[in-house]
């Protein structure tokens, strides 16, 4: 069994990237699935001139920035939920670091400050061991403790594993998203249906 040490968590501009680009991707989901339109044809375009959008100006938050939130030909004023949305999945990759992810998936018991999204995977005691921010005495006893026991070291790597299987793998995982999709959608049905709202006098 090996152990993973992470004090103080870095930003990971990868996972940001990546979770950008899952932003962009639930733009598209959440614009059409309630129009039961495919996701992948036709390519991304322009809502409004139809004009169709190329690869550089579908880049993740940087092409929102540097079109200055419009459309290169029609310059129709683009929504600014694109680029909140991808904001916000970004930054939510950062804070659910894949590292720990994966160390838990190879079993290998994790000691870490417990800040983002990390008490969600580490669960302190039982897949890992999680320590605040700037206790460096508490980091040094947890490290001493898994590294004089290893009966402890491999239990905690095991159960790792086994809760890395059952809660992160890829079937989870993916109807997870699926959930979150299908609420969102009816979220918007609902919303188109309702009617507008109205001021009652009196």
């Amino acid at each position: 069994m090996t152990l993973l040490l992470s004090y103080p968590t870095t930003v990971s501009p990868i996972s940001f990237a990546f979770g950008a680009m899952i932003g962009s991707f639930l733009n598209v989901c959440v614009l059409r699935l309630p129009k039961i339109a495919s996701i992948v044809t036709p390519p991304s375009h322009c809502p409004k001139c139809k004009a169709r959008i190329s690869f550089y100006d579908n880049i993740p938050l940087l092409s929102y920035l540097l079109l200055l939130g419009r459309c290169r030909f029609c310059r129709e004023r683009i929504s600014p939920r694109y680029f909140f949305i991808e904001l916000l999945m970004g930054g939510g990759a950062v804070a659910f670091s894949l590292t720990f992810l994966e160390a838990l998936a190879c079993g290998t018991s994790a000691i870490a400050t417990g800040v983002g999204g990390i008490p969600e995977q580490v669960e302190d005691g039982v897949t890992g061991f999680l320590v605040s921010g700037g206790d460096a005495k508490a980091l040094a006893e947890r490290v001493g403790q898994l590294l004089e026991d290893d009966v402890l070291l491999q239990r905690i790597g095991v159960r790792a594993a086994a809760v890395a299987r059952e809660r992160f793998d890829r079937n989870s995982q993916t109807f997870g998203y699926l959930d979150w999709y299908e609420t969102a959608i009816m979220s918007r049905k609902t919303n188109a249906l309702a009617p507008e709202n109205t001021l009652a006098g009196g």
